[in-house]
């Protein structure tokens, strides 16, 4: 694949401005990128159009369509980073128990005094603090995620933030990621029957799960997990997602654990978490080429197994391929910057506010639900003045056609690793968004198949 600069110049005539963008061809197709994330595929007939600056009037339309061209009377500041603030995701921390003990854990479960869960009143307080903010500034849509800990530990304030949510105008959605263990039919039952999304952590078959992820006594927890993604299967089918986090004992496996989600138990949606270098588990941590190495042969592989007629889908693969192909793709993570505190809140037991799942560091408070403050005001001033919202480009992100997607990568990851801005995830986007694009250009139909939408002619 070959890529190319086409600069910018205006049609004098018609008042339209093509934006300066990156071309990247397989010598028929060519996929166009602008700075601002807005993209188009097209044949060799229109890309010469363009260089040689005779655009037809359908091409001309189609380019202001998708925001590669605009008219000259326009000024837009896409890439700025002030999206109005408006939080529509909402976690809740409900408890630090767990009946695992996952060696990679950062919550130590095996000390009584750290058992801790959230009492009623605080979870009173924090949802009508979230029914409040809601009403005020009339979100109509939201979703929340218990977690903990093992969120399903605390079934009945689960229901009863249901309940509370139940009998207002305010549409909730809830999700839960549980270890699975607790998935039983009567758990599962409830769960389907009041819409509650499901994602379910396993790591592989049961060889390399029971690695990883034992009960406190050291027993593996395979079995309990395969019988909760069984009754899971009884009522959603489908419609569920599995995750699975990749280390040192796993590394080299990959291709092996989707063989066995694809082939095996038939999942059709899984997202691979690698353990990236850090205080905790440095035993089962990967170093930045491994997490490199290992996400391109995931999605390698994933292309393969859907070559092969096996409708498996990786959702970090999937939110990537959207980011190219449909510009608002609204991922919270990774399609425009870290959107934490913007797009999402979370709540720790004591009703302290954070903008992320940082509740282990104090420092990144931004507010607490008893101080009754609106919850764009915190907001707000913690973006003046807390570290976690400055910006974490830099000069060498400038020239980056993947700088609107990413945009210093994830903040959380930048502070354990002690670094101005997530390199890791930087160095993934310049190796990973390169070979999505050779897809894009010439196996369009599996992309397409593989998103589940066309998206792209062919």
């Amino acid at each position: 694949m070959d890529e190319m600069l086409v600069e910018k110049y205006t049609d004098e005539e018609n008042h339209i401005v093509y934006k300066k963008c990156k071309a990247f061809t397989n010598g028929k197709k060519y996929f166009l990128l602008n700075e601002l994330g807005y993209s188009i595929l097209i044949d060799h007939e229109l890309f010469n159009m363009l260089q040689q600056k005779k655009v037809s009037t359908d091409f001309a339309s189609k380019l202001l369509q998708h925001r590669l061209a605009e008219f000259d009377n326009l000024n837009h500041c896409d890439l700025c980073t002030n999206y109005k603030i408006r939080p529509e995701f909402f976690m809740i921390d409900l408890t630090t128990r767990c009946n695992l003990n996952c060696k990679y854990c950062f919550r130590d479960v095996n000390n009584p005094e750290n058992y801790k869960s959230i009492s009623k009143e605080m979870l009173n307080e924090i949802c009508k603090y979230i029914f409040d903010y809601c009403t005020k500034h009339e979100v109509k849509k939201i979703s929340i995620q218990p977690w903990g800990g093992e969120p399903l530990l605390e079934m009945e304030k689960i229901k009863w933030m249901y309940d509370f949510f139940e009998n207002t105008p305010i549409s909730v959605h809830f999700t839960i990621e549980t270890n699975g263990v607790l998935l039983t039919e009567e758990n599962v039952k409830w769960l389907f029957e009041h819409n509650v999304s499901i994602g379910i952590s396993i790591d592989g078959n049961k060889e390399i799960h029971d690695r990883q992820r034992v009960f406190a006594n050291t027993k593996g927890s395979f079995e309990y997990v395969l019988q909760g993604i069984k009754n899971v299967k009884k009522y959603y089918g489908d419609n569920f997602g599995i995750i699975n986090t990749i280390t040192r004992n796993s590394i080299e496996h990959i291709e092996d654990i989707l063989d066995f989600y694809a082939k095996d138990i038939n999942i059709k949606h899984v997202k691979f978490n690698f353990v990236h270098e850090s205080e905790f588990a440095a035993n089962l941590c990967l170093n930045k080429e491994q997490v490199i190495d290992g996400t391109k042969r995931v999605y390698k592989k994933i292309m393969s197994l859907n070559n092969e007629g096996y409708n498996i889908i990786d959702m970090n693969i999937r939110h990537k391929l959207l980011n190219l192909l449909i510009r608002d793709n609204s991922d919270i993570c990774v399609s425009q910057g870290c959107t934490g505190g913007t797009s999402m809140i979370v709540f720790d037991m004591e009703g302290y506010i954070y903008p992320c799942e940082l509740t282990d560091y104090i420092e990144e408070r931004i507010g607490n639900v008893k101080e009754a403050v609106d919850l764009i005001k915190i907001v707000k001033e913690a973006k003046e003045t807390k570290a976690y919202f400055k910006e974490k480009d830099d000069v060498s992100c400038l020239s980056c056609s993947w700088r609107y997607f990413c945009k210093g990568g994830c903040s959380i990851k930048a502070k354990l690793s002690r670094t101005k801005k997530d390199d890791l995830e930087c160095t993934i986007n310049s190796t990973l968004y390169p070979e999505m694009i050779e897809s894009i250009l010439s196996e369009q139909k599996l992309i397409n198949d593989f998103l589940n939408m066309k998206i792209i002619g062919g």
